[in-house]
Parts: structure tokens; sequence; C-alpha cells
């Protein structure tokens, strides 16, 4: 295997994978150190990289999971029987935010490793989770009725802060733009059907949860959905990555609505659980195996 040498990243990769972010450290660290978190637990679902290279998180059947990569520490957050959902680090690398099961997110301390606050949610339930990468507070849920709610992890009560259906699929991925500016949303449809819509939240300071309508939706896109497992916006906010159940990424201007594939690894065919960027490298994760990619060049860097 080619060694790669890497500043590491953030999705919701969120940010990796979950994520749009650079890297804010220059410390680096190889493409196997990377694959060593999910080489050494159980299979996971979703995997989240924190903004500061220090830690991923990962999701799987009835487990929730942390990784130290300087210490190269495992901390079990969550071992019970439900089904964790989705899982994204705060901005500034302090907590994890969980959707532990369909109604509950939890928010987990990484410092003092316990819960700092547990939100209950009625009605339908929850898909998806992205969090704010400008307020450490604030998260988005996404819905199975395709509700999109916003919320603030210091409320007790369980109400709804703000809330809107964008569309009438379950909202199976949110996430955000580095800077806060836009959100992306993968909506499902009925069999492997998926649309992609692409919101521009407005100046800073206004209310997001008002700009997601037809007047603020930049892009909405069906062509290049069919599947979609993840995605994660490009530094600079002008690109989408896509990452579908049969392992292929593609790259979206959604700007000029133009697409390019990203070939080298659908003989997999293993659902891709993470994908995010670190400068014009980008991760993509399947779930046992990670590649990085130049997305200049459009060619395949390596694999561990």
């Amino acid at each position: 295997v080619m060694p790669i040498y890497l500043p590491f990243f953030s999705c919701h990769f969120s940010h990796f994978i979950t994520g749009s972010h650079a890297m804010a450290s220059t410390a680096p660290y190889r493409l196997n150190d990377i694959g060593r978190f999910q080489g050494s637990g159980p299979p996971f679902r979703k995997v989240s990289w924190s903004l500061d290279e220090h830690f991923v998180a990962g999701i799987g059947n009835n487990i929730v999971e942390t990784w130290d990569f300087k210490t190269r520490q495992r901390v079990l957050l969550q071992k019970k029987r439900t089904n964790p959902v989705d899982i994204q680090f705060t901005c500034n690398n302090s907590r994890v935010v969980y959707c532990a099961d369909a109604t509950t997110v939890v928010a987990y301390d990484i410092a003092v490793e316990r819960v700092s606050s547990s939100l209950t949610f009625g009605g339908s339930g929850i898909t998806s989770i992205a969090c704010s990468p400008v307020n450490e507070y604030l998260f988005v849920i996404g819905k199975v009725n395709g509700d999109v709610i916003m919320r603030d992890t210091r409320e007790r009560e369980a109400i709804v802060t703000e809330g809107k259906r964008i569309a009438g699929g379950s909202v199976d991925c949110l996430k955000y733009s580095s800077d806060g500016a836009y959100l992306t949303a993968v909506v499902s449809g009925s069999g492997n059907h998926r649309s992609i819509f692409v919101y521009d939240l407005g100046l800073p300071g206004s209310n997001p949860m008002s700009q997601l309508d037809g007047r603020n939706l930049i892009r909405c896109s069906s062509a290049i959905a069919t599947g979609a497992t993840n995605v994660a916006f490009s530094p600079r906010n002008s690109q989408l990555a896509i990452g579908n159940n049969e392992g292929v990424a593609v790259l979206w201007d959604f700007n000029v609505n133009q697409y390019s594939v990203l070939s080298g690894q659908q003989t997999r065919q293993k659902p891709v659980n993470g994908i995010g960027y670190s400068g014009d490298h980008l991760f993509v994760s399947d779930d046992g195996k990670i590649f990085a990619w130049d997305t200049q060049k459009k060619i395949l860097l390596g694999s561990m």
C-alpha cells in the first residue's frame, strides 16, 4: 500500500467525513492510521472526524465509539440495544452529538467523558444530524417524514425550536458547508431514488430555517443522486462530493450543474459510509477500506 500523509480533516469525514472543512493543524497522519479505527472495531455504518485531527467517531449496530488518534485509545460511548442513526462533532471539537435511536439526540462531552445533554423528539423518527460549523450548540436533524428541525443542545425541554418540511421523503443525510452558508440534504423516495437539495442559508445572523424554501434552493438534482448515502462540501463550497451505495464517488459542481465520476473503486460495491475533503484531497470510506483522491487531477492516490 502506498503510504499517504495528510493533514487530518473532519461530517458530519462532517466534517471526514461528515465534512467540508480544511484542516486546522499540520500534524500528518498516514492513511493506514486513519483506517486503523475501522479495521480494529465492529462494522460502522457512518464515521465522522473532528476538525482538530484528534478524534474519529463511528456508529454501528448497538454501538457508538470514538478513537483518539494520538493515544490510539478507543472510547465506548454507548453499547446497548438501540440503533444509532448518525453522529457529528461540534465545531469546537469538544463534543460529539449523535442520534442514539430514532427519537433521542445525545451530546457527549469528550474531555470529561460524560453525557452533557439528552433531547427527545416526538413524531416521526430521526434519520440524520448535522452540527453547525459556527455555533457549538446548534444542530439540525432530518426526519423520516421530510422535516428538518433546528435545536440547541442546551435546551432541556423537548420542544421544536425551528422546523420546516422540505420534502415528502426521508431526510437521510444533512451537511453544512464549512462557513455555515449552505446546507445540503439527501432525501430518499421510493426504491433507490434520491434527491439532493442545496440551500443558501443567507447572511450570518438571519434565521436559517426560514431559508429552507424554494426561494433559497440553489439546486435540486435527482440525476446524480441515485443511491446517495453521504455528501460533503468542498473547502471553497463550490462542489459537492457524493458517495453512493455502490461505492462510487461523484463530484458535483452545483452552481453550473456539472458532475464527474471518480472511477477506480466501483468493483468493491460497498456503500460509502463517510466522505470528506482536506484541501483538494477527497477521502472516501466504505466500511473497511479508505480511498484518497486528488480531485483536481481526478486520480486515485492510494487506499488502505
